[in-house]
């Protein structure tokens, strides 16, 4: 459960046997206490699926009478810290954050847009999210990216190098900027693209070849917001939730809580047939109803679904949000749904996916596997810093806030 749960941390139990997905619950495995997330409840309400935080697999599925209370505060040393209070107080500091941001782009007369994170769900769920937050991510053009990041600079964000199996990528669509402050480090995602569905290695994002028009559609589809004492530009509804779908495809379907808040925006109305018109103009109808479809059964979200797609539907069957693997299987599925979903022909496809620039990485992470595995095996590595590419020996320290 790292970040939210530290080593020598304490959790205080509350007998309550009212559970929903969001809640970290305890309960006892093979004589020990875990405590980990429900990630998704059973329509019976009486099962769940739990997973860590960081965990590449989940649980095994758990009835509520296994149950023995939901994680409601951590104590750590002699200080008491309540759940719902730590999501608040993070969300609160992440938008504080974001307004110095919006003010310094504002200065430069740079345009932007928030395209997820604090921000729109704020706007449009009306309370934070029942979890800390991983990052925002912003949209700005092309001839303003670098000149964001320097503009940035002088906040205290510093631009990490993207990179995959340690080659690194000038041209990748996005960069992670990150501020490293206590007590809540806040990074951004900086995009130029929206690296649909590779952030890297983006000459594959040709086999979706309306995205590039959807990228520049967005400032065009999108509505000005208040968030404390500045205003953001975020995408309007119908295109959010196109984004927030395409998002959840570019990670493999993985993560019912990438897509949490399209379940909340579904419920307050929704004009479906401008989603459908602009998820086909833009060529992407198939990632966008495939993740309806998974949405609608793991997440009861009712959609107008007229004309059913029957070869999605098998492909759902194969598909679970709940398991994660690690950056070599990440890949190789990506590849498989860019192949099964992505809209041009088949000699585009096989041209792009057996090309040299592509089959070259395929030595590469072989060997990242076979040095993951090394090293998890030596105990030198643990399976969820291995997956997320952490180091756990890192002296990296967040430093504390002045401002």
């Amino acid at each position: 459960m790292f970040p939210l749960f530290l080593p020598g941390d304490k959790v205080e139990i509350e007998d309550q046997k009212d559970c929903s997905t969001g809640n970290i619950v305890a309960y006892l495995a093979s004589g020990k206490l875990i405590a980990h997330r429900i990630v998704y409840t059973f329509p019976d309400r009486k099962n769940f699926i739990t997973k860590g935080d960081n965990n590449l697999l989940p649980d095994k599925k758990i009835a509520l009478g296994e149950i023995l209370g939901k994680v409601i505060a951590i104590k750590r040393g002699s200080t008491r810290i309540a759940l719902e209070h730590l999501y608040y107080t993070q969300s609160s500091f992440y938008l504080s954050q974001l307004v110095k941001v919006e003010k310094s782009l504002k200065r430069a007369k740079i345009k932007f847009i928030v395209l997820r994170g604090i921000v729109p769900y704020l706007h449009w769920a009306k309370s934070p999210p029942n979890r800390l937050l991983a990052d925002c991510d912003i949209f700005v053009r092309e001839d303003d990216f670098k000149k964001v990041i320097r503009v940035l600079s002088p906040l205290g964000f510093t631009k990490s190098p993207a990179t995959l199996f340690a080659k690194e990528f000038t041209n990748a669509s996005e960069v992670t900027l990150t501020k490293n402050i206590f007590p809540f480090p806040v990074r951004v995602d900086l995009h130029r693209g929206l690296g649909i569905p590779f952030t890297k290695l983006t000459y594959l994002n040709s086999l979706f070849p309306k995205v590039k028009e959807f990228e520049q559609s967005l400032f065009t589809n999108s509505i000005s917001v208040k968030q404390g004492s500045a205003r953001f530009k975020i995408l309007d509804k119908e295109t959010f939730v196109i984004y927030l779908l395409l998002h959840w495809y570019r990670h493999n379907y993985e993560g019912l809580s990438r897509i949490e808040l399209v379940k909340k925006m579904t419920e307050s109305g929704l004009d479906w047939k401008r989603l459908f018109r602009l998820s086909k103009k833009y060529g992407v109808p198939s990632p966008v109803h495939l993740g309806l479809i998974l949405s609608e059964k793991y997440l009861d979200l009712a959609f107008p679904n007229r004309k059913k797609d029957y070869a999605l539907y098998l492909l759902s069957l194969f598909i679970s949000p709940f398991s994660t693997g690690n950056r070599v299987f990440q890949g190789v599925k990506r590849l498989l749904l860019v192949f099964l979903l992505s809209p041009a022909g088949l000699s585009l496809k096989l041209r792009l996916l057996l090309s040299p620039k592509t089959l070259r990485f395929i030595p590469l992470a072989i060997g990242s596997f076979i040095k993951t595995r090394n090293q998890k095996r030596k105990g030198l590595i643990s399976e969820d810093y291995a997956a997320h590419g952490l180091n756990p020996d890192s002296k990296t320290k967040a430093r504390p806030s002045r401002e």
